[in-house]
């Protein structure tokens, strides 16, 4: 059996770079929790942290202005009023 197959250079997101290589290992081997226990563990500390860090360090809902950018990221069927 050959080892899992390496990643794209180009490649910088390491969450996307981690969800590649547990598809590739489970397609090897059948087995992929170690994988997704990782990645859950990721998502836990980027939860964790974005409203401190993301909301309030680097303020981007500001002001109006800020407010309709990121309000025109989301898809109209995803808000709530």
């Amino acid at each position: 059996m050959e080892g899992p197959r390496p990643l794209h250079k180009n490649r910088k997101n390491s969450t996307g770079n981690k969800f590649t290589l547990a598809v590739v290992f489970k397609k090897q081997t059948g087995e992929i929790g170690f994988f997704l226990f990782y990645l859950s563990c990721s998502l836990e500390i980027v939860r964790s942290r974005f409203k401190d860090y993301a909301v309030k360090k680097q303020d981007f809902l500001g002001n109006e202005d800020k407010n309709k950018k990121v309000l025109q990221l989301v898809p109209d069927e995803n808000i709530l009023l």
